[in-house]
């Protein structure tokens, strides 16, 4: 059975009990759901940085010695650049046309959100001890791929010297890949536990109903994006004859983050379904996916903007003069390229970013997306998962091709 059919059925059996179970097995169902969602995370992400570690440093060594690195690089930044750029767009053009309803003022109190700094950052990615980046509940993903860039030239200055560690290297990347596979099946009942506990949020928040247009015009903007503008660019840069094939390709990874509300917890299974489904090869893949994950957030800036621009028309009647437009374009888009230092709430911390920088009364607005966060979340790694996948197909494309796999062999 396919791996998204197999999520697609713990989804279901997991909403359906949420919904209609009776009230004491529900509780019970309740009590252990946030536990059982915890050790369910941490699986997903468990093999995520052995997984990228070795499997970029290997990468890079094998794309150096064909002279392919700094193309593929560059070539994946322009995507990175271009697809946050471009969603940014949308976002605010479509929240401007469309003009949702305000959200009535609520007063919250909540610890503030704040995200590193770019300097904080490159801080953090060459510590005094470099065995110490190994250590730690939430590593910075920088440090991980940083050193595995390091290590992936280092291999090139001699090929005889050092081919035991790159083949150590590339058998590690390969059993890791391997064992990744195995828990990408595993997940599918963990499914079941993020669909229960997603569906049991939202029943029992009916503040939700207060942010019903915002949902209804991030559900737009994902459906533009993902239905129109992402298969039109495949088609015009890849020449792929049938774009949804490869958005089909992506189901598992999609319904992954969605439901987990995390790019990172997807990693593996994105990682799987790219070389399985969309036949990237894996030297392509292993240096792309890192650097979509670390830096590849058009879908935290798009729901970012949408959702301030909506907090600050709550705040004012006036209407946005195109100065703050130009303003909330650039920020968010910027901000959104540390969103990785906190995964776990990147939408809200870009937010609270920009309502910090924006002052006029406006510094704790974000407090009131809270009820909010775990859907503006889905949403924003819905779509930066979408587009790490076909990212990495359109520079696959432009260098060494992709492997054509048949949909009857799509795992």
């Amino acid at each position: 059975m396919k791996i998204w059919l197999k999520y697609l059925f713990a989804i279901i059996l997991g909403t359906a009990a949420a919904l209609f179970l009776p009230e004491p097995f529900l509780a019970v169902l309740s009590s252990f759901l946030p536990k059982a969602i915890a050790i369910i995370t941490r699986i997903g992400t468990y093999l995520s940085l052995p997984l990228l570690f070795f499997g970029m440093a290997y990468a890079v060594y094998k794309l150096q010695y064909e002279r392919r690195f700094f193309p593929v690089l560059l070539k994946t930044l322009l995507v990175i650049v271009a697809s946050g750029l471009l969603l940014t767009l949308v976002g605010v053009a479509t929240v401007l046309l469309f003009s949702p309803d305000r959200i009535p003022v609520i007063i919250e109190s909540e610890k503030a959100f704040s995200l590193p700094g770019a300097m904080e950052l490159l801080e953090a990615a060459f510590p005094p001890n470099l065995f110490s980046i190994f250590g730690g509940e939430s590593p910075y993903l920088l440090s991980f791929i940083v050193l595995g860039l390091l290590l992936g030239f280092g291999f090139t200055f001699d090929r005889v010297l050092t081919r035991p560690a790159v083949q150590l290297f590339d058998s590690l990347s390969r059993i890791f890949f391997h064992l990744a596979r195995l828990f990408v099946e595993l997940l599918s009942i963990g499914m079941l536990f993020f669909a229960a506990g997603y569906t049991i949020t939202i029943v029992s928040t009916p503040e939700l109903a207060l942010f019903s247009q915002l949902f209804l015009l991030l559900t737009v903007d994902t459906i533009i994006v993902l239905l129109g503008i992402y298969p039109l660019l495949l088609f015009l840069l890849t020449r792929e004859r049938n774009p949804y094939r490869l958005l089909y390709g992506l189901t598992a990874p999609m319904l992954a983050a969605f439901l987990s509300g995390s790019d990172r917890f997807s990693y593996i299974n994105l990682a799987n379904h790219v070389k399985a489904n969309l036949g990237i090869p894996r030297p392509v893949g292993a240096v792309t996916l890192p650097l979509f994950t670390l830096l590849g957030k058009a879908g935290t800036a798009m729901v970012s903007s949408v959702s301030f621009i909506v907090l600050l028309s709550s705040y004012s009647s006036l209407g946005i003069e195109f100065s703050e437009v130009v303003w909330i374009i650039f920020f968010s888009f910027g901000a959104s390229f540390l969103a990785a230092s906190a995964p776990q709430a990147g939408v809200l911390t870009v937010i609270a970013m920009m309502c910090t920088h924006y002052g006029k009364g406006i510094e704790e607005a974000y407090l009131i997306l809270l009820p909010a966060l775990p859907i503006l979340m889905s949403f924003s790694a819905l779509i930066d998962t979408v587009t790490a996948g076909l990212g990495t197909v359109v520079v696959a494309k432009g260098e060494s091709g992709t492997k054509e796999v048949p949909l009857k062999d799509f795992i």
